[in-house]
């Protein structure tokens, strides 16, 4: 996850481990904020993030 125009952490160092992990066949999803930089700010993008965090912790961190 990351915003589209974040200076400090550029999208393209997510864009190609995305692109490895699924030329390993390993599950994997890459969710870019449009208009976004280093820090999200729009109230619906920090919701759908937040979701997103809760719902792969439920996933992958055995209760």
């Amino acid at each position: 996850m990351g915003g589209e125009k974040d200076f400090n952490v550029p999208i393209a160092g997510s864009e190609q481990m995305y692109q490895a992990l699924r030329s390993m066949n390993i599950p994997t999803e890459l969710i870019v904020y449009p208009g976004q930089f280093h820090g999200i700010s729009q109230p619906s993008f920090i919701k759908d993030r937040y979701e997103r965090y809760i719902s792969w912790f439920g996933k992958y961190i055995p209760k």
